[in-house]
């Protein structure tokens, strides 16, 4: 016989289905919360993120450092080959540098301003800061520096021209047309260039320069052009010749000395000097050979 009570129905796959779509109960959740709580406090696990942690700012605080003091831009520092091997693994050195503008100066000088070669380092890389740097050059007139990330140099120049050969104290200088020098440039490269000498030359050369070029057959035989206590200009012509031109209206001396050479030939003669410092008349001073035919030929007189 069966027990009397309530009887059990089978369950239905209604109620199956309902139980299957419960939530969790709370002792699981429990369960993956306590785990989680057991892992963050793992001793070795927090000592193992906090020193990595400290070692990253260490690591972060001895590259600033390293870079305000310098250190990281002088190519015989020690630190440099570090970084650069560093900066390599990361895919931080300089793999690509472009310029532009860049005519009589070689790429390497101007990297070398800035204190970067290919493959150096670009960490704590200041562009404007390089930037600054290149227009100090006394050869640039104008400079802009970009950083193309990761580890691209773009940098665009405009140079000074090269005008003339300035002597001072000795040596030659290459200076623009303001008078500009640029020490970095090889005079020797420029031999081709007027010569100046002189105080106040380098400030008026440019001036001198463009009255010769009207005369580009008098252009061609002078050698050097020496500025006479800042007032005047006296010509070295390449015959041995020497001009001494006035303070004023020099265009106006200028021609009359041109058409002296077109129509008498005047610079072909045994003459020392030509002098037009007088509006209204011209003084010769004739060579030593000059001036011994005169003599001769005066004395058969």
């Amino acid at each position: 016989m069966r027990p009397v009570g309530k009887s059990r129905r089978p369950k239905r796959a209604d109620d199956i289905a309902d139980k299957d779509l419960r939530e969790p109960k709370a002792g699981r959740r429990f369960k993956r919360g306590r785990f989680l709580r057991r892992l963050i406090n793992s001793p070795g696990l927090m000592g193992v993120a906090g020193n990595c942690i400290y070692v990253g700012f260490l690591g972060t605080a001895a590259i600033y450092s390293l870079t305000l003091g310098g250190h990281l831009t002088k190519q015989d520092s020690p630190y440099t080959a570090v970084m650069d091997g560093v900066a390599g693994m990361a895919g931080l050195s300089a793999r690509e540098i472009t310029i532009e503008g860049l005519k009589n100066v070689p790429k390497e000088q101007v990297l070398a301003a800035i204190g970067i070669h290919e493959g150096s380092s670009l960490i704590g890389f200041n562009a404007p800061v390089a930037r600054d740097k290149l227009a100090k050059l006394d050869w640039v007139v104008e400079a802009s520096v970009l950083r193309l990330f990761p580890n691209r140099l773009h940098i665009e120049l405009k140079e000074r021209r090269p005008y003339a050969l300035w002597q001072e104290n000795g040596r030659f200088l290459v200076i623009d047309e303001s008078g500009q020098a640029m020490r970095r440039l090889d005079p020797a490269k420029w031999s081709h260039l007027p010569v100046v000498a002189g105080e106040g030359a380098q400030q008026t050369a440019a001036t001198l320069v463009n009255q010769l070029a009207v005369h580009s057959s008098l252009r061609l035989l002078v050698r050097a052009a020496a500025r006479v206590a800042d007032r005047r200009w006296t010509l070295y012509l390449a015959n041995g010749i020497k001009v001494l031109l006035p303070a004023k209206d020099v265009p106006g001396a200028l021609q009359r000395l041109a058409d002296l050479e077109r129509e008498q030939g005047i610079l072909g003669r045994d003459i020392a000097s030509i002098d037009l410092r007088l509006g209204d008349r011209i003084a010769l001073r004739l060579s030593k050979d000059g001036a011994e035919k005169w003599r001769k030929e005066k004395s058969k007189s």
